[in-house]
């Protein structure tokens, strides 16, 4: 009796420590879309989002929705990383420089980027350029600090930060600003930082 439970206990704990070392399955939180992409209203950019959303084909979004659910992907992540996808594209048509910090949203922009002649007029059409891919090849923890506290900075004035905003780009406010970006921020003028930070007209 007191063998047959030191057996069960033992395969009990082997149960739990597998079930510890097994990763977990990415998993979204059931949310709604925010309307508007999210955007926090009063900043002006409103008009921005109908662009966007103007220069996405109804018919490439969906080529691009069915290629991403064709590897078994949930309807929730491919609704919430193309959402996120748009999001990036905004920041894109806002800030000079904007890596790119989520490896799923990373999926759709490959996705997207294979239907050539559409990913370009869209990208013609919304930037009034061609947006080339730049993946962050940087593998570490928290890949360019200075970045991401910059993307973190701006993606809050912009948007609201949901749950899943959080599992598709980690953890926001991480990296304190670079001083030098603080510091620009303090004594340049307007002018000044819009020509070093932002772009102006998309270009």
């Amino acid at each position: 009796m007191i063998t047959a439970i030191i057996v069960g206990a033992v395969i009990l704990l082997a149960l739990i420590i597998k079930g510890i070392g097994k990763p977990r399955g990415f998993r979204l939180y059931k949310e709604e879309l925010p309307d508007e992409l999210g955007i926090h209203e009063g900043n002006g950019f409103e008009d921005i989002v109908h662009s966007l959303e103007d220069s996405l084909p109804k018919a490439y979004v969906q080529q691009v929705k069915q290629r991403i659910q064709g590897r078994n992907t949930k309807d929730d992540e491919v609704e919430w990383t193309f959402f996120e996808m748009k999001r990036y594209f905004l920041l894109n048509a806002v800030i000079k420089d904007v890596p790119m910090f989520s490896a799923k949203v990373d999926e759709v922009w490959h996705e997207m980027i294979m239907f050539t002649v559409d990913y370009g007029r869209f990208t013609d059409r919304f930037f009034d350029r061609f947006l080339h891919h730049q993946p962050n090849v940087d593998t570490t923890p928290s890949p360019q600090p200075d970045k991401r506290a910059f993307f973190d900075w701006m993606y809050a004035h912009l948007f609201d930060i949901t749950g899943n905003s959080r599992l598709l780009w980690g953890k926001f406010f991480q990296h304190p600003l670079d001083k030098s970006t603080l510091q620009d921020f303090q004594r340049l003028s307007e002018d000044e930082l819009l020509d070093r930070y932002f772009l102006r007209n998309g270009k």
